[in-house]
């Protein structure tokens, strides 16, 4: 079962974020004419994250339960080190809800729409949408949409889910027979022999395709086992020539 709530106290009480929503109560901040007039933009890109404070019961059963509503994944975010004179890419298991064409398990994938915006917009209510979608600012600079989630905001969100790492990698086992690490690497080896594909015709790349291949630009020979080499120089070589470097 979800939680019907308001950002908790964790969120409020962090300054960065409570400049922000110092006015929460007044919904019309979020339900405005930007988000009227843009239909949705954000929407279209990516399905929004819950966080764990979305979730009443977070068992393995609990999680389970809301993953077979068929309407949320389990996605990754990668976090990036460097030690030992190499870079180490490591997923942080999260929950999102389902974007179009994707399935319960989501770890590497290009972004697509959110599967549940309609043409009348986001069918959750104010408050019981995601707190992902929540922490959305919607604000229109001239005649430019510029909505954006606080980073401190999205770190909160990964630091959460961290607790709960154990238990999404065993539903990951469970929705599809593979370990986190071998399924991790079937999807990348999948995504960057598609996303070669669409480099080779492409002239221009979509926000989520350059996200893509920063990713890329840091992994080592073992995530990208699956992947065909040729697919795999091209990803990197284009990475490159975009000047895509992550600051670790």
């Amino acid at each position: 079962m979800l939680k019907n709530h308001f950002p908790s106290k964790e969120y409020l009480e962090n300054k960065e974020v409570m400049e922000f929503y110092h006015n929460f109560e007044d919904k019309s901040i979020f339900e405005n004419e930007c988000c009227q007039e843009c239909k949705g933009r954000c929407c279209k890109k990516c399905g929004c994250s819950y966080y764990v404070e979305d979730f009443e019961d977070l068992s393995l059963n609990g999680l389970k339960t809301e993953l077979n509503k068929g309407d949320k994944s389990i996605v990754s975010t990668l976090e990036v080190s460097y030690a030992n004179h190499r870079y180490c890419v490591s997923p942080i298991l999260m929950i999102r809800v389902r974007n179009e064409g994707r399935g319960v398990v989501d770890l590497f994938s290009e972004k697509t729409r959110c599967s549940l915006l309609t043409k009348d917009g986001c069918p959750y209510s104010f408050e019981n949408r995601p707190t992902g979608g929540i922490m959305l600012i919607p604000f229109k600079n001239g005649s430019e949409f510029d909505c954006k989630t606080l980073e401190t905001a999205n770190q909160i969100a990964i630091d959460g889910w961290k607790r709960y790492q154990k238990v999404l990698s065993r539903l990951v086992k469970y929705y599809t027979g593979r370990s986190l690490d071998e399924r991790l690497k079937e999807e990348v080896g999948h995504t960057i022999d598609a996303l070669a594909s669409y480099l080779l015709t492409a002239p221009s790349y979509t926000t989520e395709q350059v996200e893509l291949l920063g990713n890329i630009q840091y992994m080592n020979d073992d995530l990208t086992a699956y992947a065909r080499p040729d697919a795999l120089a091209l990803c990197k070589k284009a990475s490159t020539a975009l000047g895509i470097y992550r600051s670790i």
